[in-house]
């Protein structure tokens, strides 16, 4: 009897090993490819982007200067243009207890829109989205590029939203089209980054 209940626990705990041998595992960031450099959402500096001749401006072209404080984000939006072109538009923080300078700021979102008549100050070659160019995708074209990622609620017929871990991207649709026109990827960050 003793040998059963023994074999009865040894089973439970295997099952429960094998159940949960995925539990806890953290999802790989995404990584953005913006000109064959490579930026990774919640590792990436500023610096990474303007040391590679991108020039970072706030709206209305002002530069990009000054320090951010220990564990906040910058709630302003920061444009990175190359020949007279934008290719993104990024929020950064800083998770570390000492105040850093923008350019020393991890980027925590980056957002693209397509080049089109509409948005044509917008650059033709954009950004690749963990190797996917979204770039004349359909809503469905999407969804299989994307099947390996958690659709997230909220999604409709003008846009999607996809969750990976601490990860969320954002994809939106032009309503003339059905092409895709904005793509978001963010980390998302606690309570004490708002």
């Amino acid at each position: 009897m003793k040998k059963r209940i023994r074999l009865g626990y040894l089973l439970l705990i295997i099952l429960t090993m094998i159940c949960c041998s995925g539990c806890g595992e953290k999802t790989a960031p995404p990584i953005l490819t913006i000109q064959d450099i490579n930026i990774t959402i919640g590792s990436s500096h500023l610096s990474d982007l303007t040391s590679n001749g991108f020039m970072p401006t706030f709206t209305g072209n002002q530069m990009v200067i000054g320090d951010l404080s220990g564990k906040s984000r910058l709630a302003d939006t920061i444009s990175f243009k190359k020949d007279n072109n934008t290719y993104a538009r990024v929020h950064i923080y800083n998770p570390d207890k000492n105040s850093k300078s923008y350019e020393q700021s991890v980027i925590c979102q980056l957002e693209f829109c397509m080049h089109s008549e509409e948005e044509s100050y917008w650059a033709d070659d954009n950004c690749l989205v963990n190797g996917i160019n979204f770039n004349g995708m359909t809503s469905e074209q999407v969804k299989d590029a994307m099947k390996e990622y958690t659709v997230a609620a909220g999604a409709n017929t003008d846009s999607l939203c996809y969750e990976d871990g601490a990860y969320k991207y954002y994809i939106s649709f032009n309503e003339g089209t059905g092409f895709v026109e904005k793509v978001i990827v963010e980390l998302v960050l606690g309570e004490e980054y708002n």
